[in-house]
């Protein structure tokens, strides 16, 4: 299957046609066509609201935030969430073989910086990177490109509503996603309807109750910025979201952060 076999129109559910020569996709058996803007797929191109905004804001020192990369943000990291971000990165990545040849869904990928590295290792791999946000999206297209991946198509696009076939995705990779994602239950009943049966869900997201600090400053400070979106799940109100069609292979937490690996069910047949 390639891109476009496994590409729809969010609305009609109609096939598409990719016209990257006119930087246009085409839906088929419709007048509707969506802009291709500087490699991106836009999906969502009428849609500019408080959350596109609130990402598109912080998308060029996002980087710098996510990995500390000087005092400031260290020190932020260090009181805002207790952890570095690397400390649960490299476990959520490592369950993904570098030989991984078939289709990976990365939503939201944000500005890409933590899975540059991995991408430039997965050669046989077809990933296609989603984010509501154009801003983050231009920050991952410049990592992808400085470090010369080519098997990669970034989508702008709601999760709650991806522009992706049923059943068509072999691994589901959602990082720092589930905690900004308005509608949760339909962020995750999406994410179950396009991943295969014993598809491979990877992911991480902030969780409540585990760091008082970090729920009041996500309460009021993020919350306010649009960046959050109540309501927050703890691990175990999540963990019982999904137990009826995932089983889940490996489960943990650091600190506010909560990072697993699930295999969705066979019997699921959404």
């Amino acid at each position: 299957m390639d891109l476009e076999e496994l590409l729809l129109c969010p609305y009609s559910k109609n096939e598409v046609e990719i016209n990257r020569d006119d930087d246009i996709v085409y839906v088929k058996s419709s007048d509707r066509t969506y802009p291709i803007k500087n490699t991106i797929i836009d999906f969502i191109p009428e849609i500019n609201d408080e959350i596109s905004d609130a990402y598109d804001n912080v998308s060029s020192v996002y980087n710098s935030m996510l990995t500390s990369s000087n005092i400031i943000t260290k020190l932020y990291n260090g009181v805002v969430w207790g952890l570095n971000d690397q400390d649960y990165v490299d476990r959520v990545l490592s369950c993904i073989s570098d030989d991984f040849d078939g289709f990976i869904l990365d939503v939201p990928v944000g500005s890409g910086v933590f899975t540059g590295k991995k991408y430039s290792n997965l050669k046989d791999a077809k990933i296609i990177c989603v984010d509501y946000s154009y801003g983050m999206l231009m920050e991952a297209k410049k990592v992808y490109e400085t470090n010369n991946i080519q098997n990669v198509t970034l989508i702008r696009a709601d999760v709650a509503n991806l522009p992706v076939k049923s059943l068509t995705i072999d691994l589901l990779l959602t990082m720092n996603g589930l905690h900004a994602f308005p509608d949760k239950i339909r962020a995750i009943e999406e994410i179950t309807r396009v991943l295969k049966n014993n598809g491979n869900l990877i992911g991480c997201f902030y969780v409540k109750n585990r760091r008082k600090f970090s729920d009041l400053f996500i309460d009021n400070v993020y919350v306010r910025q649009k960046s959050f979106t109540p309501p927050f799940y703890t691990e175990e109100e999540f963990v019982n979201l999904l137990e009826n069609n995932y089983k889940f292979m490996d489960k943990n937490n650091s600190k506010s952060i909560f990072y697993f690996h699930a295999l969705k069910n066979n019997r699921n047949q959404l």
